[in-house]
């Protein structure tokens, strides 16, 4: 059986989250931290350090409802729609590039 779209995507994020995770982690200075760059609208920058713990975790959590909600609904309703609680889920990386074009295609 194919992979829904939404799900797919979402799996992919998470995997790609988690290679930025690594690499990052590696080139850290500070054993167990990342630092996470924000640039404000006006292009300002600040550093927030998140724990690398915290961010796997982040990750691994996500990971266990995407599987939690496939196991109990599956990806789609009764008539072929993705289950609201993956769109939100798949609303943390909306501004991936590949985003817009899920968007589009659940809406056909």
């Amino acid at each position: 059986m194919e992979q829904h779209p939404i799900v797919a995507f979402i799996e992919a994020r998470l995997a790609e989250d988690e290679v930025t995770l690594c690499e990052a982690g590696d080139a850290e200075s500070a054993p167990g931290d990342h630092k996470l760059y924000v640039w404000d609208d006006d292009y300002h920058h600040n550093t927030v350090v998140i724990p690398t713990s915290r961010a796997r975790r982040k990750i691994e959590a996500k990971r266990k409802l995407l599987a939690a909600h496939l196991d109990y609904y599956g990806a789609d309703d009764d008539e072929g729609y993705p289950i609201p609680t993956l769109s939100i889920l798949a609303e943390v990386w909306s501004d991936h590039e590949d985003y817009a074009a899920l968007v589009e295609q659940a809406a056909t």
